[in-house]
C-alpha cells in the first residue's frame, strides 16, 4: 500500500511535469512572436527554451525517482 506521503509527492511532481508541459505547447501555440525574435544574431529564443524545458522535465524525473527512494527506504517499502 501507498503511504500518504508518496503520494503527495507523486501529486506534487505530476502537477510540475504538466506546468512544464504546458509551457512547451503555450511556447508554440502563444508565444511564436516573442520566442522568434533572436536572442543573439541568428539564434531564437525557441532554440533556448525549448531544450531547457526538457532537460527542468527530465532532472525533475530523476529528482523524484530519488526523492520516492528515500521515501520508501525511510518507510521500508519496498
Amino acid at each position: 500500500m501507498r503511504s500518504v506521503k508518496k503520494n503527495r509527492i507523486s501529486a506534487v511532481f505530476a502537477a510540475v511535469i504538466v506546468i512544464l508541459f504546458s509551457a512547451f505547447i503555450g511556447m508554440f501555440t502563444f508565444g511564436r512572436d516573442v520566442f522568434a525574435e533572436p536572442v543573439v544574431p541568428g539564434v531564437p529564443w525557441s532554440a533556448v527554451v525549448e531544450p531547457l524545458l526538457i532537460v527542468v522535465a527530465l532532472l525533475i524525473s530523476v529528482a523524484y525517482s530519488l526523492v520516492i527512494g528515500r521515501v520508501e527506504r525511510s518507510t521500508g517499502e519496498v
